[in-house]
């Protein structure tokens, strides 16, 4: 029998922490939106509902003469938040499909978290060694590219929407503060982010605990430290061991994006040629940074044995993730794809499917096309199936697979986005315009802030150990996508829908809130 060696122990006596003033203000601002939320609702139901089921004489002089009074109360109102968020209405010239992508490209997401953050509470984890070499398991391996999906769809919504908007204004004989734009998403996203960062760091502490909660501090530190990285947008960039919520790196990123995305969509919109040269450009730099970074970190395919091989301490930051992962310069070729593709849906938009000409000749090249895409997108998910079984990778493919697979995803993707938009997706946009992932897309934004801390709360408060089997596994993915999306819905509720609201009103949008478009593409990350 060999020899065993206690390599370390550590006791942890769990307690709640103590009420700070920290805590005192979260709670009042929770017990301030609840009151908000109760007040108009209340006026909603009480007032605003029966009057315009009632008499409409005199109706639009008397909302007109109440005001913005009326639009703030009506904000806060449950029954019209969630109205908003159960409604499949969507305006024309929309892109009903993406509602689909949205939800299952989330669901990917929630998937290899499930795994992903399983991994310090896992009794078993020499198994995981076993599992990544199983066929199946390549697309919880390959669940990265789930974020370069919404990269792709930041890209296409900034590209399309705002294309559209710039033809409008133009029309009309108006110009766009571009400015605005900025302030808005800024607003957009900024509050319902910063309400989730207060209830980790003030309010969880207080009711939850546990012999591996303690593990989980050095977040909660960093978040008391280093939020304003998060709210500035930042926190990609400048990294520490102290960071807060991790996962918000893709925030981070997609604000840059957007931010550089803006005068690149001008530039399409007035010098076509000049904008599709700068983002050819882009996207040149992005496979040239790429490279270089998978050379000075020695990036590999099999990336999950390699950090299992090095053995890193978890208590250092890991290259991989903060020099690779996460940094602009490496996740924003996906975003210039949706580009340019929102582009290409921009000017095609008037075609029909019945417009063509030659039938025969567009069905032959949709076929292809749907091949070609479908193959590539096998190849990135499936493709190294062979190296996690001991398959030997040459230096230069290795290279070159890091260094272009996520493009060639995003590409795949931008094909069946354009064969469902002009007609062409067959079951595939059947499956994906169903109206019910319509509310399911509108949450994805809150959940995607929510889930993680789900998995914190599941993992870290438990009495013993997870043995990993695959049912476990899948008992726990279901359990934290219905719990992600079910407190999803408090959070657009409370929190992000009057967001919402309240900058329309700030905007001068003078639509009432009951009579609003349902929500915009651009507004969810």
């Amino acid at each position: 029998m060999g020899n065993w060696r206690v390599l370390n122990i550590t006791a942890y006596i769990p307690e709640v922490a103590p009420i700070n003033p920290g805590t005192v203000s979260a709670i009042f601002i929770c017990a301030l939106l609840c009151i908000l939320q109760l007040v108009g609702t209340l006026y909603d139901v009480i007032i605003e509902r029966p009057r315009k089921n009632g008499s409409r004489k005199n109706l639009q002089a008397t909302l007109e003469e109440e005001g913005i009074s009326r639009r703030l109360l009506l904000a806060f109102s449950i029954y019209n938040n969630l109205e908003r968020l159960f409604s499949t209405k969507q305006t024309s010239g929309s892109i009903p499909c993406l509602h689909g992508i949205r939800f299952l490209s989330l669901s990917w997401v929630i998937l290899g978290h499930t795994y992903i953050y399983s991994v310090e509470t896992i009794d078993n984890p020499v198994v995981l060694l076993e599992i990544v070499k199983t066929f199946t398991f390549q697309v919880v391996l390959q669940t990265i590219l789930a974020v370069d999906t919404f990269f792709f769809l930041g890209g296409l919504l900034l590209a399309y929407l705002l294309l559209k908007r710039l033809e409008e204004s133009s029309e009309e004989g108006k110009t766009i503060r571009f400015l605005m734009l900025y302030v808005q998403r800024y607003l957009r996203l900024t509050p319902t982010l910063l309400f989730v960062i207060m209830v980790v760091v003030w309010v969880l502490p207080q009711l939850f605990m546990g012999p591996m909660w303690h593990s989980k501090l050095s977040s909660l530190e960093g978040c008391r430290t280093n939020w304003w990285k998060n709210i500035l947008y930042i926190n990609n960039l400048l990294r520490d061991d102290q960071a807060c919520l991790d996962f918000t790196w893709y925030l981070a990123n997609d604000m840059q994006f957007f931010i550089i995305g803006v005068p690149i969509v001008y530039l399409l919109y007035r010098y076509w040629y000049v904008g599709l040269a700068g983002q050819l450009a882009l996207l040149l730099a992005n496979f040239a940074a790429t490279a270089v970074v998978a050379v000075e970190y020695d990036i590999r395919v099999d990336f999950f044995i390699a950090e299992a091989q090095e053995r890193r301490n978890r208590d250092e930051p890991d290259p991989k993730f903060t020099e690779y992962y996460i940094k602009p310069w490496v996740r924003i070729g996906p975003y210039l794809v949706g580009m340019l593709v929102g582009w290409v849906l921009y000017k095609t938009r008037e075609m029909r499917q019945e417009n063509k000409r030659d039938e025969k000749m567009v069905l032959w090249l949709v076929c292809i096309g749907w091949c070609t895409a479908t193959a590539t997108a096998l190849a990135v998910v499936y493709g190294m199936y062979g190296v996690y079984n001991g398959a030997v990778l040459t230096y230069s493919g290795n290279l070159f697979f890091v260094t272009v697979h996520r493009v060639v995803w995003a590409m795949a993707i931008g094909w069946m986005v354009v064969a469902c938009y002009h007609g062409y997706g067959g079951v595939v946009n059947t499956i994906l315009s169903w109206n019910v992932w319509v509310p399911l897309s509108r949450l994805t934004y809150s959940a995607y802030l929510i889930h993680p801390i789900v998995m914190y709360l599941t993992y870290h408060t438990a009495e013993s150990t997870i043995h990993l089997t695959t049912f476990n596994m899948i008992h726990l993915f279901l359990g934290h996508l219905m719990l992600g999306y079910g407190l999803a819905v408090l959070v657009f509720v409370f929190v992000e829908s009057p967001i919402i609201s309240l900058l329309k009103i700030a905007v001068g949008n003078r639509a009432a809130p009951n009579q609003h478009r349902p929500l915009d593409y651009k507004s969810l990350p």
